[in-house]
């Protein structure tokens, strides 16, 4: 069964979003906190002409909407470079010798971290950056293979068990009735599937073909 499908869609660049931008590159904003970055940056926006800011419109219906791959790897590495700024006055509040970030995301694999944290990325058995990129694709092919799990899949299948026992079709599994049903996993027990958590839910797909509901003599007839 086919996944839900997301739309795609294009954020384009407004104009007082390029000036932004080119006013955070300037050596007067730089070292600011960000929300008094923008409050210098609206001030310095209303100061600008109307011609000047025309200018500002025209080039921002110029450039690539957000969606545009280039633009994406830019900003995936200015982000992952404000990431790796996060985690060093982290450091800086609990000194430690050791961490690594490992990410797969935005291209090919990149790690950062101190040099005892790379280090042992590099000389830990089996903990590599290729291993990790094979480990991203088998888990993505192995969500493709399987439904995304919801309520909705194992209460079909709970009815579809109830149906077969009672020899009917489309029949609703009865959760306040007599019906019961055997083959749960161990330490999961008959309820409405909404009540289930994501880990449950998987467990009992996962033995799906083992379960088999049993009918007492009052529930040998739908209601």
């Amino acid at each position: 069964m086919p996944g839900p499908v997301t739309k795609k869609t294009s954020v384009r660049r407004t104009a007082y979003s390029i000036f932004c931008m080119e006013k955070a590159s300037e050596e007067e904003f730089r070292n600011l906190p960000a929300s008094q970055k923008l409050k210098h940056f609206g001030l310095k926006w209303k100061e600008l002409s109307v011609a000047e800011q025309e200018a500002y419109r025209t080039k921002a219906a110029n450039s690539a909407p957000a969606d545009d791959l280039a633009w994406r790897k830019k900003r995936w590495r200015a982000v992952t470079r404000k990431m790796c700024l996060m985690m060093s006055e982290l450091q800086q509040l609990i000194p430690t010798e050791g961490f690594m970030v490992l990410s797969a995301a935005g291209g090919e694999p990149m790690t950062y971290g101190t040099h005892l944290g790379t280090q042992f990325l590099d000389e830990y058995n089996g903990l590599t950056t290729t291993t990790f990129r094979a480990f991203l694709e088998g888990a993505r092919e192995e969500q493709e293979r399987s439904p995304t799990m919801t309520a909705k899949v194992i209460q079909d299948i709970f009815n579809e068990k109830y149906s077969d026992a009672m020899g009917m079709e489309g029949l609703r599994f009865p959760y306040k009735g007599r019906a019961t049903m055997e083959g749960m996993p161990p330490g999961i027990s008959l309820r409405h599937p909404s009540k289930y958590g994501r880990r449950q839910l998987k467990a009992i797909y996962d033995v799906r073909d083992a379960l088999r509901c049993t009918l007492s003599d009052s529930a040998s007839s739908p209601s």
